[in-house]
């Protein structure tokens, strides 16, 4: 019989769910080794630098839903770790592949780390409008024309226009302001471009009406943007990436504790101002009251009629998070390692438990209806599924095996370039129709007991159709595992072997040590136990000297280790 030989397959063995494989970042990185890091594109430093939160803009942003994204403030990003989970998404499945199956972001994640609302009217609209008009009705101000590029804005001529909301501001002017406000939001983070420099004016018109804005899923248009942004970023000549990238790290750290930062302290919001926004333009005893309609209205309340603000969302707890010693941060291989060797006991499948549920405020659960359902994410030209069947253990449910998945690549490749008539209410009729009836689609199944076994049904589909190693250092670990799986297979205590059949798992033991060592970088060290054997056969006094003072060839010196001429084992991820 033909031997088999050795290979270390990063996978997958069944190409029949990650089709576009060859597409994807982790083929260059595995063929090539590549460490570059992508650029992380947010404008979100020089908002909170600046501090433009206003106490006056509290209750508008209540009304419109953006409470809570502007309680998060501004939250150090690790490249590293988003480059790292960005390898490890699948375009085809809208999921992370790690280790123990899929995982993902969810609108689960949008609400109760954000205080985003997902459960309300898609974001689509007209992207033809007289742009310059529109923000001098809005904004109050019309930009200059070298200010607009087509329906983006230049995000600094907005922060430097409404820099500081006048002391003597009516009610018409608080408006501008936090229209204004909302749109950097937007476009600082949560709507980037790649460019970083420029917000997308089609998202003002919704603003107009600060209580119709907040019947909007301003959650699930972040979700789809941030999922197209994450799924061309896994293209091999992709170099930035923009979107909620903020969530994709307090996504990482809430569920994967073993790379996360300590947390200093968690402070409490107190009224309108915590203590980490300390130095924003915003007044800790100011009077807070939703203003009536009448845009012309002057807001003065007494100084007792004050009531204590709503906390902020879950995500607000890494405000004060701190890089341990423990906790190698910032560093791609490192955090490449860290996933490889993942263990199941180290993936937080639910960390909003219902104690944290119930502690948060309403704003962070109120949509959880519509968290597991299988459904079109909609904004404007982005369509992207939203596939919580996929990942239900982090909903406490059993996983199976999941029906195939429907991304649709025509879906990806749709973007705003040359449709500016577009209109995409009607384009996208189809999938509003199936966002409409949402509540028709959730996923549900037995309750999850414990963690999945090794062997499982779905682990054993999933070991097949998955990637299951990134770079080849990273895969070294879970090919050693596999050899010493294999090793204990063939030497199990309790059965007998005769003398031949003895001599022939020998020879493959050793062959799996031999090249778990090869894979590992690590034969030479087979060089000196080879001069130690031969030397014993001339001389039976021969002792070797500590290693401490051993001298060694440099590697590039030494002759290659002929390779064992014996039987040879395959071990691949199945």
């Amino acid at each position: 019989m033909e031997p088999r030989r050795f290979v270390m397959d990063p996978g997958p063995s069944d190409p029949s769910v990650l089709t576009r494989q060859d597409k994807h970042i982790s083929n260059k990185i595995w063929e090539e080794g590549l460490y570059t890091l992508l650029h992380c594109r947010r404008r979100e430093a020089v908002r909170e630098r600046s501090g433009r939160l206003h106490a006056r803009f509290i209750p508008y942003l209540q009304r419109a839903g953006f409470y809570g994204i502007a309680k998060l403030g501004f939250i150090k990003m690790d490249w590293a770790l988003i480059t790292a989970l960005v390898e490890r998404w699948r375009q085809e499945t809208h999921t992370f592949h790690l280790p123990h199956g899929e995982m993902t972001i969810t609108l689960q994640d949008v609400e109760v780390m954000l205080g985003l609302p997902v459960d309300g009217e898609v974001l689509v609209g007209s992207t033809e409008l007289n742009w310059s008009g529109l923000c001098l009705q809005l904004l109050g101000v019309s930009p200059p024309p070298n200010k607009l590029d087509g329906s983006r804005l230049n995000m600094k001529w907005l922060q430097d226009t409404f820099a500081v909301l006048p002391d003597d501001a009516n009610e018409v002017t608080v408006q501008q302001y936090t229209r204004a406000y909302i749109l950097e939001l937007l476009g600082g983070s949560y709507f980037a471009d790649k460019s970083g420099e420029k917000v997308h004016l089609m998202f003002l018109p919704m603003l107009e009406d600060f209580d119709a804005a907040g019947r909007y899923s301003w959650g699930s248009a972040v979700l789809a943007w941030l999922y197209r942004e994450l799924c061309r970023a896994t293209d091999p000549n992709s170099c930035d990436i923009a979107g909620a990238l903020i969530l994709v790290q307090l996504w990482a750290w809430s569920r994967f504790p073993h790379i996360s930062p300590a947390i200093k302290s968690i402070q409490p919001i107190v009224n309108a101002v915590d203590d980490a926004n300390a130095n924003a333009n915003v007044d800790a005893d100011a009077d807070v009251e939703v203003p009536a309609d009448d845009a012309d209205a002057d807001v003065e309340v007494p100084a007792d009629a004050a009531q204590p603000l709503p906390g902020g969302p879950y995500g607000t707890r890494w405000r004060n998070a701190k890089d341990i010693k423990d906790v190698s941060t910032h560093v791609l291989e490192q955090y490449r390692s860290d996933f490889s060797r993942q263990r199941p006991d180290q993936v937080i499948w639910e960390p909003y438990t219902d104690d944290v549920l119930s502690s948060l405020p309403e704003y962070c659960r109120i949509g959880q209806e519509v968290w597991r359902s299988v459904t079109p994410l909609i904004c404007f030209q982005i369509v992207e599924w939203h596939l919580p069947n996929r990942a239900l253990r982090q909903f406490g449910m059993q996983q199976d095996i999941p029906q195939p998945a429907n991304t649709d690549v025509k879906l990806h490749d749709c973007d705003l370039r040359g449709k500016v008539h577009e209109n995409w209410r009607h384009r996208w009729r189809h999938y509003i129709s199936i966002w409409d009836h949402r509540r028709e689609h959730v996923v549900t199944r037995d309750k999850m007991v414990g963690l999945m076994s090794y062997h499982d049904p779905y682990m054993d589909w999933y070991r097949r159709i998955t990637r299951r190693f990134i770079s080849r250092r990273s895969g070294c670990y879970e090919m050693m595992t596999l050899c010493n799986m294999r090793i204990c297979e063939m030497f199990h205590p309790e059965q007998e072997l005769d003398p031949a059949k003895f001599m022939e798992l020998a020879a493959e033991a050793y062959q799996l040590a031999f090249n778990a060592l090869e894979a590992s970088n690590e034969l030479h060290r087979l060089d000196s136990v080879q001069r130690v054997n031969t030397d014993s056969d001339t001389n039976s006094q021969t002792t070797v000297p500590p290693t401490a003072t051993r001298r060694r060839r440099p590697r590039a010196q030494r002759p290659p280790h002929p390779r064992a001429p014996m039987p040879v084992t395959s071990i691949r991820s199945e």
